[in-house]
């Protein structure tokens, strides 16, 4: 895969939004392959995502088109009633790289030094940020969520 020039900015979204630096961790599902990192990405779609806290199970990513979505499992109503926004920060790039077979490949941009934020942005609703940023976000019902779960599973 051919990846993009580095940018100036990368963009970590948080619904924390007291973080003074980021300092680099194992994530959730792949991160014990790659080790402690920062993770962060060029396009701010990405990082409006990740200030959603909706306490359960969600999920996005990334069509063949190249187009964002996320889909939470519940109705909108209900996202609208715990959407209390977030934070976008945005850090200087200089220690950020991008690797193919990461995460959301060339997106997905990591440190595995500490940064410390040049700007914070403050979100009010992350759903309303998502549809601004052009992320397609689905609700989906309990059926809808065990589909999802179970794709690619091999059935017994």
């Amino acid at each position: 895969m051919e990846f993009k020039e580095k940018p100036k900015f990368v963009y970590h979204g948080s619904p924390n939004g007291d973080i003074e630096e980021f300092i680099p961790r194992v994530s959730l599902g792949s991160g014990e392959k790659f080790g402690p990192l920062v993770y962060a990405s060029d396009d701010i779609a990405v990082a409006s995502v990740l200030t959603a806290n909706p306490k359960i199970t969600w999920g996005s990513g990334f069509t063949n088109e190249g187009e964002h979505y996320a889909w939470m499992p519940m109705t909108r109503e209900e996202f609208k009633k715990i959407d209390k926004g977030g934070w976008i920060y945005k850090l200087d790039s200089e220690n950020f790289s991008t690797q193919s077979g990461r995460g959301m490949e060339e997106k997905e941009w990591a440190s595995s030094v500490p940064v410390k934020p040049i700007e914070k942005i403050r979100i009010e609703s992350s759903l309303d940020e998502m549809v601004k940023n052009g992320v397609k976000v689905y609700f989906i019902d309990e059926e809808g969520y065990e589909r999802i779960k179970n794709y690619g599973k091999i059935a017994k």
